[in-house]
């Protein structure tokens, strides 16, 4: 339920940070909702694919479907306006994150990394810097030696070793 949570949440802040600027761009909230709804579910995708391995993994059709996305829309189409009534917004959300927390397996993949975040030390800043760093070294690395291999030129069977 707590990754229900978070992950409407998430989706709701995303739609109403896109909707101040909404009289700037040429798409509508319903297109905003929606082209966010598609997004979270490839983050889940791609997620449940690469973490656990799950190569047949295709999200429940019910989840962040067309009703998830009209409650959305509805709640955040008439903020800010006379119509605004925070009861009929409070409804909507309940039912938007049951929606979710139904039909979507965000609560899975939230709880896996608040569990491994709680039990190790893996997510402390310290570590997860270090571990940046090490991984910028190995690009640049990576990086030295193709350019070291462009500036010298790609070896030919001809060539042969220098031992200095």
């Amino acid at each position: 339920m707590k990754g229900a949570l978070i992950a409407c949440l998430s989706l709701v802040a995303a739609v109403s940070a896109s909707s101040n600027t909404l009289a700037a761009n040429t798409f509508s909230l319903e297109q905003e909702v929606s082209y966010g709804s598609a997004m979270a579910l490839g983050l889940l995708t791609g997620y449940e694919k690469g973490m656990y391995k799950m190569t047949t993994y295709k999200p429940n059709d019910r989840c962040l479907d067309s009703e998830f996305q009209k409650l959305v829309v509805d709640t955040f189409g008439s903020w800010g306006t006379p119509a605004f009534s925070w009861t009929n917004s409070a409804s909507n959300i309940q039912k938007a994150i049951l929606l979710v927390s139904n039909w979507c397996d965000f609560d899975e993949a939230l709880y896996t990394w608040m569990y491994f975040c709680y039990y190790s030390e893996q997510c402390m800043v310290t570590y997860m810097s270090q571990s940046l760093m090490k991984k910028v070294f190995q690009v640049t690395t990576v990086a030295n030696d193709l350019a070291q291999l462009y500036m010298d030129g790609i070896p030919t069977p001809k060539d042969t070793p220098t031992v200095v």
